[in-house]
């Protein structure tokens, strides 16, 4: 009896050391799946953390309106340095204020831009060229804009052009590619020159003065140039095409105004108004109601 029992201790001992050895070797696996769970973690943040980084410092680089550099959200590229030998090569591509525009929209808005701007249109004189200066009186200019001797209505027009094509037209078509670096309005390297950074300090200067002479409080709109409407929010999807909407003006304490988009069939640009009545001048787009604040252009 005795042996059984020895040889029945011997036995549970034996087991129980293996149980023991097999829950050591399972915290072992444990333990190094955590360790290798947490290297892929710490491997997989780093590489974000890097993304991050470099999407940011991208975005930081060209986002500025002071270095005249810009990228959307349609990833098209819109740091280019046009020499004016390039920017003459380009159909449909123009600048102004140094800022070069391509206005044929990858294609989907060429019908449009040809309208206004295609050879032999009333525009044509703008593209492959910078007209700043034709810009203001609505012929092709071969010297370039002198930015002293503006008025500080001629400076709020330029800057509301600017404006208009940096949103992307009428239909949201147009984009930026880029400036000019001929060393008027940007050097050879995409900065901006002494003459470039004064026109934009004339174009604040010109918004104050025009606050001051109306009365009108610095928290307005300071978008809006006091020579012409408003100009109308637009954008373009593959989905839904091309739209342009006017926001609400916001007026003295609670009161708003709500405004309209119009066609101006002039010069093509849509126009916000405070009334909702349109004409052959003023136009009302196609299956648009007169009351609607926003119009889908196809």
């Amino acid at each position: 009896m005795s042996s059984f029992a020895g040889v029945a201790r011997r036995r549970k001992q034996k087991t129980g050391a293996q149980k023991d050895e097999t829950k050591v070797k399972e915290g072992e696996k444990r333990q190094s799946k955590s360790v290798k769970v947490k290297r892929v973690a710490v491997l997989f943040w780093t590489m974000m953390f890097a993304i991050l980084i470099r999407f940011r410092g991208r975005n930081g680089s060209f986002s500025d309106e002071g270095n005249g550099k810009n990228e959307n959200n349609n990833n098209t590229k819109e740091n280019e340095v046009f020499t004016r030998e390039e920017l003459g090569k380009k159909a449909l591509h123009l600048s102004l204020c140094g800022e070069v525009f391509d206005l044929s929209g990858g294609g989907k808005g060429k019908g449009q831009a040809d309208a206004f701007y295609g050879e032999g249109k009333e525009y044509h004189f703008f593209i492959g060229t910078d007209q700043t200066k034709g810009f203001l009186t609505g012929k092709r200019e071969e010297s370039n804009v002198d930015v002293d001797t503006l008025s500080h209505g001629e400076v709020l027009e330029l800057e509301k052009w600017v404006r208009f094509y940096r949103e992307g037209g009428s239909r949201g078509t147009y984009r930026k590619r880029g400036v000019l670096g001929d060393g008027w309005f940007y050097d050879e390297n995409g900065d901006k020159t002494e003459r470039g950074r004064r026109f934009w300090e004339r174009v604040e200067e010109a918004k104050r003065s025009h606050y001051e002479d109306d009365g009108s409080s610095s928290s307005s709109d300071s978008n809006s140039s006091p020579s012409s409407p408003p100009l109308c929010r637009a954008a373009w999807t593959e989905e839904r095409g091309g739209t342009v909407w006017c926001e609400t003006i916001k007026g003295a304490g609670t009161k708003t105004t709500k405004t309209y988009p119009r066609l101006n069939a002039k010069n093509g640009v849509c126009e916000c108004y405070e009334d909702q009545g349109y004409s052959d001048l003023r136009k009302l787009y196609e299956n648009c109601l007169p009351k609607s604040s926003r119009c889908f252009t196809g």
